[in-house]
C-alpha cells in the first residue's frame, strides 16, 4: 500500500468526531491503525542480524532457495502510532506525516527468534538499545537477494521467477512446480541453477 494511501486511513480515523468520545473508542482506533501503519510498502533494507546472514548462507550452502528472514520494524507499531497522532495535533503537514508513516515502516532483517527476543526491550524509546540488549548484531545488507536460478521457458531465458509468474499469468509455485515437472506438456519449462 503506498505511504499516501495508508495517510489516508489514519486522517479518516484521526479526523473522526467519534475517536475523541471515549478514551476507550481512541485506544481501539489507534489500535486498528497500527495493523493499518504495517500495510505500508517496506522500504529496502539495509541492515541484517548476523544470526539471520549465517541461516541465508546455511540454506545457499546446502543449495536451498533464497528464503526472506524475518521482517523487524525499527519501530513497534504502537509506538509508532502515537506519534504519527501526535505529529497530526500538532498540525504537521500531511508531506510530513507521509515521510513519519515511510521512516516508521522501514525494518531489517532477524531470525524468528530474535524478533520474539527484541518483544522484551519494547520499553526502550531507541531501536539501537533494544538490539545492544537483546544482543543482536546487525550488519549491512546488500538489499538485493542472490538469483538462485535462470528459467527457460519455452526456449527464452528468465532471470526472475516473477517475470516468469507475470507473463504467463500463473503463481510462483507453479512455475516451480512446471520446471521440476517430468510430464510432457511442461517439458519446455525447465531451470538452472546460476552456479553451473
Amino acid at each position: 500500500m503506498k505511504y499516501e494511501n495508508v495517510l489516508e486511513v489514519f486522517l479518516t480515523i484521526f479526523e473522526s468526531e467519534r475517536l475523541n468520545k471515549t478514551e476507550e473508542l481512541q485506544k481501539d482506533g489507534l489500535s486498528i491503525l497500527g495493523n493499518v501503519l504495517f500495510q505500508g510498502k517496506n522500504p529496502p533494507v539495509k541492515y541484517i542480524s548476523k544470526k539471520a546472514l549465517e541461516v541465508l548462507e546455511m540454506r545457499r550452502a546446502k543449495g536451498l532457495p533464497w528464503k526472506a528472514p524475518c521482517y523487524e520494524h525499527f519501530y513497534g507499531r504502537k509506538d509508532s502510532v502515537y506519534d504519527i497522532w501526535e505529529a497530526w495535533k500538532r498540525g504537521k503537514s500531511n508531506k510530513f506525516l507521509t515521510k513519519l508513516i515511510e521512516s516508521r515502516c522501514r525494518g531489517h532483517y532477524t531470525t524468528p527468534q530474535e524478533n520474539m527476543e527484541l518483544r522484551r526491550w519494547n520499553h526502550l524509546q531507541n531501536w539501537r538499545d533494544m538490539y545492544e540488549s537483546a544482543g543482536i548484531e546487525l550488519l549491512p545488507w546488500d538489499p538485493t537477494p542472490n538469483r538462485t536460478y535462470d528459467y527457460i521457458i519455452e526456449g527464452e531465458t528468465y532471470e526472475s521467477i516473477s517475470e516468469v509468474s507475470e507473463k504467463y499469468g500463473v503463481t510462483k509455485d507453479a512455475v516451480t512446480y512446471r520446471c521440476k515437472s517430468d510430464t510432457e506438456r511442461f517439458k519446455d519449462w525447465t531451470r538452472k541453477p546460476i552456479d553451473e
